[in-house]
C-alpha cells in the first residue's frame, strides 16, 4: 500500500472534522512526496481494538499548483488513515476565468462541472472548456457544463468543448449575441433545453461524437438561419432526426463533417 508518514505532529488524539496540517509529507524512505503545507481533514475514526480512520485531502496551499500524487494511506503517530475523498466543493480558477463545482469527491473518480465564468467582462473571445482542471494540487476531470454557464455573454465568439464533457446544461449559451462557432468533443450525450437559444450569429456547430442521445426543447431556437451542424458521416441520418423540431429554421442543416 502506498503509505506516508506525516511529520511535525505531537502525540494527540484526533476526532471527526479535525484538520491536520503538515509541513512536509514524506514516504517511508524519508523522501518528500507532496509539497509543503498540504493538509487533511479527519472524516472518520474507529476504535474497535485497532485504531484507524479515514481522511479527506484538502490539497496544498497554492491554488494553482500542478497536480500531486495523493497517497492511499497516511500515518499519524503510527495510526493509519485511508485517504478516501478530497475536501473542496466549489472553486474558482482565475487562470481560466472559470467557476467549478465538484460533482464527485472520491479519490478514484474526481469530477467537476464547469459552472460558468468568474467575471463575464473578462471572457476571452475564444473559450476552451478543458478536459481537466487542477485546484490546490488536485486534478479533477471536467464532465459537464452547468445550466446558464454562458447565458447572455456578449464577448465569446468561439467555444471548444473537450471530449470529457457529456452534458451541456439548459440555457447554457442562450443569448450569446456574438457566438459564431462551437466545437464539441466526442463524449457528449445530452444537450439541454434552450442551450443555444437566440445565438443569432451562430453559423457552425461541429459535433465530433457519436454518443448524443438527447437534445432538449428549443435548443436551436433563434440560431442563424445559415447555421450548419457538422456531424460524423455515420450519424447524419440519426442526428437529423434527433435535432428535428428544436426551434431552428428549416434552412439549418445537419451535414457530414
Amino acid at each position: 500500500m502506498n503509505g506516508f508518514e506525516l511529520s511535525g505532529f505531537c502525540s494527540i488524539s484526533y476526532s471527526f472534522g479535525d484538520q491536520i496540517k503538515s509541513k512536509i509529507l514524506k514516504d517511508q524512505k524519508g523522501n518528500e512526496a507532496i509539497p509543503d503545507n498540504s493538509s487533511f481533514t479527519i472524516t472518520a475514526v474507529t476504535s474497535d481494538g485497532k485504531a484507524s480512520g479515514t481522511v479527506a485531502f484538502d490539497g496544498v496551499e497554492d491554488e494553482n499548483a500542478a497536480a500531486v500524487t495523493i497517497p492511499q494511506t497516511i500515518y499519524i503517530d503510527g495510526v493509519p488513515y485511508d485517504v478516501t475523498t478530497v475536501s473542496p466543493e466549489d472553486f474558482e480558477k482565475s487562470t481560466e476565468n472559470a467557476d467549478y463545482k465538484v460533482t464527485d469527491n472520491r479519490i478514484d473518480s474526481l469530477t467537476v462541472e464547469y459552472a460558468g465564468q468568474v467575471n463575464a467582462k473578462k471572457t476571452k473571445k475564444n473559450v476552451n472548456v478543458p478536459e481537466y482542471s487542477n485546484y490546490r494540487g488536485i486534478r479533477f476531470k471536467v464532465t459537464s457544463i452547468a445550466a446558464k454557464s454562458f447565458r447572455k455573454n456578449t464577448k465569446v465568439t468561439k467555444v471548444k468543448i473537450a471530449s470529457s464533457i457529456t452534458q451541456i446544461g439548459a440555457n447554457c449559451f442562450e443569448g450569446c449575441s456574438k457566438l459564431q462557432q462551437v466545437t464539441i468533443g466526442k463524449g457528449l450525450t445530452e444537450i439541454g433545453k434552450n442551450a443555444f437559444k437566440n445565438c443569432k450569429k451562430l453559423t457552425l456547430i461541429q459535433l465530433k461524437g457519436t454518443k448524443l442521445k438527447k437534445v432538449g426543447k428549443a435548443a436551436l431556437k433563434g440560431v442563424n438561419a445559415k447555421c450548419k451542424i457538422k456531424v460524423p458521416k455515420a450519424k447524419v441520418k440519426a442526428y437529423t432526426k434527433l435535432f428535428k423540431g428544436k426551434g431552428q429554421k428549416k434552412t439549418v442543416k445537419i451535414v457530414k463533417a
